[in-house]
């Protein structure tokens, strides 16, 4: 899952929460509640994020399922 994998980098990178927030514009208080499993992020600071840690969000559509079906 995207998020678990991205809770994964910001605990692990070595950057601090803080340096993160001031770099991306993304609140620490936002990255906190996220990596303390309290709340999501928008997928517009989630990209953000992964892009500063030198990831790229990439959203694939499930197998099998068409726009505008059921």
């Amino acid at each position: 899952m995207v998020y678990e994998d991205l809770k994964e980098l910001i605990k692990t990178c070595g950057i601090a929460r803080y340096r993160i927030a001031q770099d991306t514009g993304v609140p620490e208080s936002c990255l906190s509640r996220f990596v303390n499993g309290i709340s999501a992020l928008k997928i517009e600071h989630a990209e953000r994020v992964a892009n500063y840690l030198g990831y790229k969000i990439m959203l694939r559509r499930k197998r099998g399922r068409r726009r505008g079906g059921p």
